[in-house]
């Protein structure tokens, strides 16, 4: 998916009015690339998101609401079907269809986002924040570092 494809203007990503060229000028470590390149990367999904949303079934989109306001919790395809009155499998089947992502990665993903906002905003641990997005320690390091490349400490 490109942004082009779905029709966003390039600077709409961007909070600040300097050009892109000269925002990136001025970045200074490789870590601060790297975040200026998620932060963008974030924006373009979420721009992508939104506009996609507009078009998600109606059972689609009230899960995904309930996603957002729950993501603590532990929420099964299993559970995520019987809250939207939907066979597991043709839950799976359309909420790929609907969002371009299976179930699970979808979760882990916003799961693992809000992580990282807690992460750089807030001083608790990370045993602290695991446990908010509804991970026990050790598995939350384990898929911090699959969707991040580093560990929940590292990333900090």
């Amino acid at each position: 998916m490109s942004v082009r494809k779905w029709d966003i203007p390039w600077q709409s990503l961007f909070d600040d009015e300097r050009s892109v060229y000269t925002q990136i000028l001025e970045l200074e470590t490789i870590d601060e690339t790297r975040r200026w390149f998620e932060m963008l990367a974030d924006k373009a999904i979420g721009a992508m998101t939104r506009v996609r949303s507009q078009t998600y079934r109606k059972e689609i989109s009230r899960l995904i609401d309930y996603l957002k306001l729950h993501f603590a919790e532990n929420i099964t395809l299993s559970s995520a079907a019987r809250y939207i009155n939907m066979s597991e499998s043709y839950l799976s089947t359309m909420f790929k269809k609907e969002t371009g992502e299976n179930f699970v990665d979808y979760t882990m993903r916003m799961k693992v986002k809000r992580a990282k906002e807690l992460l750089d905003n807030t001083g608790k641990s990370v045993e602290e924040i695991a446990e908010m997005i509804g991970y026990e320690s050790a598995y939350f390091y384990k898929i911090c570092k699959k969707a991040t490349g580093v560990t929940p400490s590292e990333y900090r």
